[in-house]
């Protein structure tokens, strides 16, 4: 294992996301919400020939209340 980081030549992200209006009523509204996203790195090849990449999922869920609206 090198003791320094490797220099990024890339990082790329993709996001999908929505929400849902799950209620509606006299006191107030609330809404749902879910999300994906995916980032990945990649980068320069090192001086002993390695070339580093990494990337990482997340996935995320909302709710918003939303009083007297």
């Amino acid at each position: 294992a090198s003791m320094f980081s490797p220099q990024v030549s890339k990082v790329a992200g993709e996001s999908i996301g929505l929400w849902w209006n799950a209620f509606k009523g006299s006191y107030g509204a609330v809404q749902l919400g879910t999300q994906y996203s995916h980032i990945s790195l990649d980068a320069f090849t090192t001086t002993n020939g390695d070339k580093p990449h990494t990337f990482d999922n997340m996935f995320y869920t909302s709710v918003r209340y939303f009083p007297f609206n």
